[in-house]
Formats: structure tokens, sequence, C-alpha cells
């Protein structure tokens, strides 16, 4: 499933390159969340912090499979910090356009603004990790504590990598 779900996104965002196309930042972010590896880590990670120590069960499946927000906010984590730290560079290899420039392209905001801009998203983001992580319908909450925050620390080790490169850019 998110071998086929990112090979899917690397099609959009080529098509989008080629094409000369700039998605708008809520149509990026809709797509970029699933466009790194992070969101291939977590399930492949489900199932192996899962099968040593608990039962695969048919929750965790259907949250894996469709995602649950225990997934994807922690996977839009790192991939708005990605976007921050790596945006200069992958603009000099005439990379995809990344969040970073996609909000300045849509509103023509400074560098500076945008980028305080995106950490609020950040922000926004960790707001939903944790509601989530709490809410009753959170399917690895009873399963396996140790998972649901392995995967959510993950992201703050994002933030902390990319934290220092944001001195520098």
């Amino acid at each position: 499933m998110p071998w086929t779900d990112l090979c899917g996104c690397y099609m959009k965002e080529a098509r989008w390159f080629y094409g000369g196309y700039v998605p708008s930042l809520v149509e990026y972010l809709n797509h970029a969340w699933m466009s790194g590896a992070t969101p291939m880590m977590v399930v492949h990670g489900y199932f192996l912090c899962i099968s040593t120590s608990n039962l695969i069960t048919k929750e965790g499946l259907e949250a894996v499979k469709n995602y649950h927000d225990i997934i994807k906010w922690p996977c839009m984590v790192s991939r708005l910090v990605n976007d921050l730290g790596t945006s200069k560079n992958e603009l000099k290899r005439e990379d995809i356009l990344k969040s970073v420039q996609i909000y300045m392209h849509e509103t023509g905001a400074s560098k500076e603004s945008t980028q305080q801009y995106i950490k609020v998203l950040v922000i926004e983001a960790w707001k939903k990790i944790n509601t989530t992580r709490v809410r009753p319908d959170c399917p690895f909450w009873e399963e396996v504590r140790g998972y649901n925050n392995k995967h959510c620390e993950s992201s703050s080790l994002h933030i902390s990598i990319w934290r220092w490169t944001w001195t520098w850019t």
C-alpha cells in the first residue's frame, strides 16, 4: 500500500514540475505529507513494532490503510520541517517547489515571513498530533503505547535536526 501511494505522489509531482504547474499551498500540503519517506517508514514500523510485542489488529490495519490522523500529522510535521530546511538547496537544483516557495508565490510574502508562517503550520500540526494521541479512536493507543510515542517522537527528531539548519538558511 504505501509504495503505491508514494509512487503515485512522485508521479503527481513530476506532472506538476514538467507541466509548469504551481499548486496552491492547500493542494500541495494535502499531497506533500505523503510524498516523503515518512509515511512508508511509519507503516513498516507499525508491523515491526506491533508484530514483535502485540497482535496486529483489524483496527490497526484500517488505520494504516486509511492513514489515520496519528499517521498523517507527524508526517506533515516532517514534511514542513524538511521544506524549511531544504527549500533553498532544492530550488538551486531545480527540484519541485516546496511549501516555502509555493506560499511566497501564492501570497507575495517575503522569505522571512513565509518561514514564520510555515513554522506556525508546524505548531498547528503538533497540536493536532497531541489531540489525536489521546482521542479514544486512536488505534494504537491501547495496542502499544510505545509505537504511538516512537512515531510521534520521530517528528520531534526532524525538528531538532532542522532547527540547526534554520540558522543557516
